[in-house]
């Protein structure tokens, strides 16, 4: 699985030790630090990896929020997001600042007071979201069908005929 990871370079030594945490994982983290080289073409070598990615990880701080780049990545990712049906971006706050509505309903993890469990938090995430993957796509897959597989894993409904019934009736 590949892991794009957005930020502000105010917050690279978190993003460097999440990055170093997924590598231990056999998860590869796209960083621009380490991706681009000297001379490259940033803008090219960005959208590369942004295509390239099976996830966006966006890390939220009063810098990244002011990164005209930053957010140019994360409307991408979401509008990819979007047109696939896909779970796509995960969202690491950092530090207070306002968070725009359209990431307030994106999965997000609280490192604002202890930085290393969220860095924990983060990776097992990428980890469930890389199994799952694994097992069936689908289960990234946003909507009725994720709605579905999370409802019945809780135990709340039962496979059985009824299941395309529910989601044709828009459970």
């Amino acid at each position: 699985m590949k892991v794009f990871l957005s930020h502000s370079t105010k917050d690279k030594q978190f993003v460097q030790a999440l990055a170093a945490e997924l590598e231990t994982e056999k998860i590869e983290p796209w960083l621009c630090e380490v991706d681009i080289e000297f001379g490259e073409n940033f803008v090219a070598k960005i959208e590369e990896g942004l295509r390239d990615a099976d996830l966006a990880v966006l890390f939220w701080s009063p810098e990244a929020a002011r990164s005209d780049w930053t957010r140019l990545e994360w409307t991408s990712v979401a509008a990819r997001e979007i047109s696939e049906s896909r779970t796509r971006l995960g969202v690491v706050l950092l530090r207070d600042c306002a968070v725009p509505e359209l990431l307030r309903v994106k999965h997000r993890i609280d490192a604002r007071t202890d930085p290393e469990k969220a860095r924990h938090e983060t990776v097992a995430w990428i980890k469930r979201l890389r199994d799952m993957r694994r097992r069936d796509p689908r289960h990234l897959r946003c909507g009725r069908l994720c709605s579905y597989g999370l409802l019945m894993a809780r135990g709340y409904l039962q496979p059985s005929g009824s299941a395309s019934q529910w989601l044709h009736e828009g459970g």
